[in-house]
């Protein structure tokens, strides 16, 4: 199972929280706008190629005997697929750090998440 897709609906509801948290805001705050596409990207933004390989790096710079693992993990998760979603911008959103953890404690209580991003670090591995 693609661990990306499973993200798709939060995703959407994370684009509709960001937009009317941002409709009150001055354009200096609101959700970065799509820029035009480079070379290797869709959209203006990184290929899920891109994203999972990220996202691995990520996932391995974690120290496997942290008791936190999981928990840092599913962070660097949250944070990866937001920054490709909306932008490396957005993770500079103060308001962002509780958008994080929303997601964070909602995906940790799914039982196989760990368990899918345990395959894409592994996947990553040289």
């Amino acid at each position: 199972m693609d661990p990306i897709k499973p993200l798709d609906g939060l995703a959407e509801m994370i684009r509709k929280r960001l937009v009317s948290e941002g409709a009150g805001r001055s354009e200096e705050h609101a959700p970065p706008r799509s820029r035009e596409a480079r070379p290797g990207e869709v959209s203006g933004r990184p290929t899920t190629a891109a994203l999972r390989s990220r996202i691995a790096d990520a996932l391995q710079a974690v120290d496997p005997d942290d008791p936190e693992r999981n928990r840092k993990a599913i962070k660097a998760f949250v944070e990866n697929v937001l920054a490709w979603q909306f932008g490396s911008d957005v993770l500079n959103d103060p308001a962002l750090a509780g958008l994080v953890d929303d997601v964070q404690q909602t995906l940790e209580r799914e039982p196989n998440v760990t368990a899918l991003l345990e395959a894409l670090r592994r996947e990553g591995k040289p």
